[in-house]
């Protein structure tokens, strides 16, 4: 099906105007030349007939200026794989031989009609909705005319946030409500203190004590033990869909955990491949820097200098070595990664104490 043009045209005749203006022409020439006055005089009727037809819309198209379209969604946030109400507020009278068009693109699906459907967005990014557009025409569409009521707006499409199933409390994964004995990695000698009596079991770092023959425990604040890190590693090699459910699986995480009324900070490697985060006050903030984020870097991922103090659920998309390798040193606590198929990536993580979930 071909597309509709979106551009606003003045009055002009339609095929039929242009057809019948031929065919009067004709009629008119003949009966002029074999002096026939009633074939002449029909063949200027039907010429008149089509100029009444472009006058008339050269007086009624300026009127349509008079008609607004505001374009309410519902809710206000396309997210992909949930509908959206999506209706047309009329402000003004709709004038007669006249009807709106609302122009959606490929990337979404649309049921119902004109002035009230239900809308459905395919991928995450930017979704281009309108312009809406006002087609008027004469009683006997000879002439017709088209005017934008509304421009195209741009609107944010959100990932999915139940892209996987969650059944495990996040309360269970805490490094402040882990047992004690529970591993926890390797951290800086310079976040351990020595045991004091009162100090609870599960900060005991077992392998420090053991290095140092000496019972330590880790002194970072409660609070942030409390931290989760969503850690998304979409690997260079990861196509335009494979992204999408990256994408999708750390929406669905970032939605999960924030729900539950935990701290959560997102994660995502820049142009140059550095890992950069920021704290999730907002659910919604999150989601829109996910629906906007470009294809993977070039060159690896390199996570900043320093330990990661919390727990770090990592969705990452591509076995290399050396990009999980940095990971694990980073994370001073085993989190949770998350794979796109198995592989030998899921002995190193588990030998690392993490535990393994393949999306």
């Amino acid at each position: 099906m071909p597309r509709q043009s979106t551009r606003p045209r003045p009055p002009l005749p339609t095929a039929r105007g242009v057809g019948l203006l031929l065919v009067g022409l004709a009629l008119a020439g003949a009966g002029a030349t074999t002096r026939r006055p009633e074939l002449m005089w029909f063949g200027v009727a039907l010429v008149c007939l089509v100029l009444t037809g472009l006058g008339y819309g050269l007086v009624r198209a300026p009127l349509d200026r008079r008609v607004r379209v505001v374009r309410v969604l519902r809710p206000a946030r396309l997210q992909v794989g949930r509908p959206a109400a999506m209706d047309l507020s009329v402000q003004g009278p709709i004038p007669p031989w006249s009807q709106l068009s609302d122009r959606i693109p490929e990337g979404a699906r649309r049921t119902g009609g004109a002035v009230s459907a239900t809308i459905e967005a395919r991928r995450r990014g930017r979704l281009r909705l309108g312009p809406v557009l006002l087609t008027g025409s004469d009683p006997f569409a000879l002439t017709r005319w088209r005017r934008v009521t509304r421009p195209s707006t741009l609107e944010v499409v959100w990932p999915r946030t139940d892209a996987i199933e969650v059944d495990t409390p996040w309360g269970e994964l805490s490094v402040a409500t882990r047992p004690a004995g529970h591993p926890v990695g390797d951290v800086d000698d310079a976040t351990l203190r020595e045991y004091r009596p009162g100090d609870p079991l599960e900060r005991v770092h077992w392998k420090a004590t053991a290095r140092h023959s000496t019972l330590l425990v880790r002194q970072e604040d409660p609070s942030e033990a409390e931290l989760f890190h969503v850690v998304l590693v979409p690997g260079r090699a990861a196509d335009a869909e494979g992204l999408d459910r990256l994408v999708d699986v750390a929406a669905s995480l970032l939605a999960s955990v924030h729900g539950e009324g935990w701290a959560v900070t997102l994660w995502t490697p820049d142009p140059s491949g550095r890992l950069t985060g920021r704290p999730v006050p907002v659910l919604a903030d999150a989601l829109t820097d996910l629906a906007l984020l470009p294809g993977p870097p070039p060159g690896p991922v390199e996570p900043p200098r320093g330990a990661l103090v919390g727990t770090a659920l990592v969705v990452l998309g591509e076995e290399d070595p050396a990009t999980i390798g940095a990971l694990l040193d980073w994370a001073s606590h085993p989190g949770l990664a998350h794979l796109p198929r198995p592989g030998t990536w899921v002995a190193r993580f588990e030998r690392a104490g993490w535990g393994v979930r393949i999306i």
